[in-house]
């Protein structure tokens, strides 16, 4: 018996380095170290920076060339260490021949991030992340067998999304060439579509994205084998979530189909679930388009001239444009036509604005899937009056018989133009979140109103003052704009006045003259409903809202104590909104670095930078970050805006 199993052939197939997952390559890794790390007699400390070049190297000799490096680092390290009890290994560690295998920006300017061997997390990065998908399908599940309802479910996927960034974005901090380059094309795509479709998308949504993107097409990744093992039950899932929110699978399905054509890549059904979840989060009351424009021109570029003027002015993403030389026959023409019906089939009407008489009747040859109308002797502000009604939601035959009568040509003798009227809207963040601010209080209004809305760079106007150009260019009748920011004569309120509902009769007095008094208070209780702190940091900022408010309290109610001083309550409010955006900025390490005279603020001002640090200590813990001094100062000059106030509110009641 025994010399026949000697005699018996066994084929074993072992997986070379780059076939395992991601996760076995990482373990691989820290076992090394660690065997380092005893023979040394040193505790390892391992920058992220280093270790991640580590896991997706492709070593010729697979496990023993890894092995091998690693000794060789550990190698360089040891003969430069001053320290008796513990060694930090970084990039330039690594042996020569690897060295000039990477780029420059991999290794330059190499955070001082490290990870002690010895606590190493044993859930890695893809475990997590299957974890949430799990628990996004036991909630599927949960509403097929009528445990949770529609809503629970979509609350349940939302917690799912907001733990999904704080794993990739906070918890993965090191440099990856391939992310950056991914990542500057999807964040294109998604600004297009933002745009075009006038929603609402966090700052990291483009980066989570990206990550997914790559995870899921490496073969040997953990996610990408769950994903194919649940292929079915998330396919179930996504067509379930479909029809509940059919507009934001429209707008995930044109996302996909742009990064398809950017990057040549095609994405999953989870990376569907997880755009279709971002929409939802952050657009609460999203409104589908089930009519669309087609312009038809003759020229090379007249059509797309026109709709994309038409397109910009009305901030919405509602004409499509064909240009056709004057021997494009009419057939081309019907079958572009017919492949854009074809792929639009969510559309329930199609407005064709023409040129020349002899294409009406091209509405004849076309689909008959849906309704079709046309109107002839196109121009651009044909098309704006058009676009308009299409925005307010008008049926069909309102829209094609009231903009054919309203556009009839006429013409009056100008004398001084005036100024469009505008309300700026700016702060001390971005203007990403200027964005959001004005989108929240258009939002608010129960109608459209003839003002245009700008969201301003806060920098310009602090440097310009009242010689801004903006000033120039617009009426501005009103300015939504952060304490700090000091412009006599113009007309202002501030994000804390508006959640205090505090000066809420200036804003009243600017939208008078476009509503009516019902009108009025409809407005006064969407302003209630949007602007309470909750509203603003849900669409505001990408962390879970309630946890950082709770951190960002129980850190404002210390610095009161240790400072001796109760602060206003508009000024409280300013101040939680500023902390939790510097939360924001930190763990996204996007922090504010630069302040005048720093090293003054620091000399003068030791014991408030003290103060700080021990009022938010366990908020700083929890979100594994540091304040730096630029960020205090900025806080000291909030507050000292609140004690100037009172001072002023004192001096006038005297």
């Amino acid at each position: 018996m025994k010399n026949l199993l000697i005699n018996i052939p066994v084929i074993c197939h072992i997986p070379s380095l780059q076939e395992r997952s991601e996760d076995e390559r990482t373990r691989l890794v820290v076992h090394f170290f660690q065997e380092e790390q005893e023979r040394l007699k040193r505790k390892i400390l391992i920058s992220e920076k280093l270790c991640n070049f580590l896991v997706n190297h492709q070593f010729q000799g697979n496990i023993s060339d890894l092995q091998k490096s690693i000794k060789a680092i550990c190698a360089n390290a040891f003969s430069e260490t001053i320290h008796e009890e513990e060694m930090e290994v970084r990039i330039y560690h690594l042996p020569t021949h690897l060295l000039e295998q990477m780029s420059v920006d991999k290794y330059e300017k190499e955070e001082a991030t490290f990870v002690r061997i010895d606590s190493f997390e044993k859930h890695e990065l893809g475990e997590k992340m299957i974890q949430m998908w799990e628990q996004l399908l036991n909630a599927y599940e949960d509403l097929k067998n009528k445990v949770n309802s529609q809503a629970r479910f979509l609350e349940i996927g939302q917690d799912a999304v907001r733990h999904y960034y704080d794993v990739l974005v906070f918890e993965q901090s090191y440099h990856d060439a391939r992310i950056d380059a991914m990542n500057s094309l999807v964040m294109d795509v998604l600004n297009i579509v933002k745009n075009a479709k006038n929603i609402i998308l966090p700052v990291n949504c483009a980066y989570v994205l990206t990550r997914m993107i790559i995870s899921t097409g490496r073969n040997t990744s953990l996610l990408n084998q769950w994903e194919s093992n649940y292929s079915k039950d998330i396919q179930e899932c996504l067509q379930t979530m479909s029809d509940m929110m059919m507009n934001e699978s429209i707008i995930a399905d044109q996302i996909i189909k742009q990064i398809k054509t950017a990057t040549n890549v095609s994405l999953s059904n989870m990376n569907k679930i997880f755009l279709m979840l971002n929409i939802r989060m952050y657009n609460k009351e999203l409104q589908g388009q089930d009519t669309m424009g087609i312009i038809l021109s003759h020229g090379y570029s007249t059509a797309s001239s026109i709709a994309d003027a038409a397109n910009s002015l009305l901030n919405h993403y509602i004409f499509e444009a064909i240009d056709m030389p004057l021997d494009t026959p009419v057939e081309e023409i019907t079958k572009k036509l017919n492949e854009y019906i074809n792929n639009n089939m969510h559309l329930k009407n199609i407005i064709l604005l023409v040129d020349m008489g002899s294409l009406e009747e091209i509405g004849d040859v076309i689909s008959d899937t849906m309704n079709v109308g046309v109107i002839n002797n196109i121009s651009t502000s044909l098309a704006l009056n058009v676009g308009m009604k299409m925005i307010q939601h008008h049926d069909l035959e309102t829209i094609l018989s009231e903009s054919c009568e309203e556009n009839q040509c006429h013409y009056k003798i100008l004398s001084v133009a005036k100024k469009e009227k505008a309300i700026a809207i700016t702060n001390d963040v971005s203007v990403s979140v200027s964005e959001k601010l004005s989108h929240l209080l258009q939002n608010s209004l129960p109608k459209k109103v003839d003002i245009k809305f700008i969201e301003y760079d806060y920098d310009c106007l602090q440097k310009n003052k009242h010689d801004d150009p903006l000033f120039e260019k617009y009426d501005v009748v009103l300015m939504v704009k952060p304490l700090s920011l000091k412009l006599k004569g113009v007309r202002s309120v501030s994000l804390e006045d508006i959640m205090n509902f505090k000066d809420i009769d200036i804003l009243n007095s600017i939208f008078k003259p476009y509503l009516d008094e019902d009108e009025i208070e409809e407005f006064n209780q969407n302003l209630l409903k949007n602007f309470s702190i909750q509203s603003v940091m849900e669409n505001l900022t990408i962390l879970n809202p309630q946890k950082l408010l709770d951190f960002v309290s129980e850190s404002v109610q210390n610095l009161q104590l240790v400072m001796q001083k109760k602060f206003q309550s508009r000024t409280i409010i300013g101040i939680y909104i500023h902390i939790c955006f510097l939360v924001e900025r930190l763990v996204t390490k996007t922090a504010i670095e630069i302040y005048e005279n720093l090293d003054d603020f620091a000399n003068n001002h030791s014991d408030f930078i003290e103060q700080v640090n021990q009022s938010f200590d366990s908020m700083l813990k929890n979100y594994h970050v540091k304040m730096p001094i630029s960020e205090i100062a900025y806080l000291y000059e909030y507050i000292a805006d609140d004690e100037d106030e009172r001072k002023v509110a004192n001096d006038d009641e005297f």
